[in-house]
């Protein structure tokens, strides 16, 4: 049997994150919270995520 060693695994996920700006239109809003002038109100990881781009390392690499 194989050596066991520890590796840590990056992957991208979805997130759904809700920031709160005062603007004039939905349009402006959204360029504001894109230029970091919103306030972050929520943030939740979607349950129906599907995990991508995993890559898995050791310490010592």
């Amino acid at each position: 049997m194989a050596e066991r060693r520890l590796y840590y695994v990056n992957f991208n996920e979805v997130a759904v994150v809700t920031e709160a700006v005062e603007a004039s239109s939905k349009a402006e809003a959204i360029r504001l919270v894109k230029v970091g002038e919103g306030e972050r109100v929520d943030f939740q990881i979607d349950e129906f995520r599907n995990p991508t781009n995993f890559r898995a390392y050791r310490e010592d690499e």
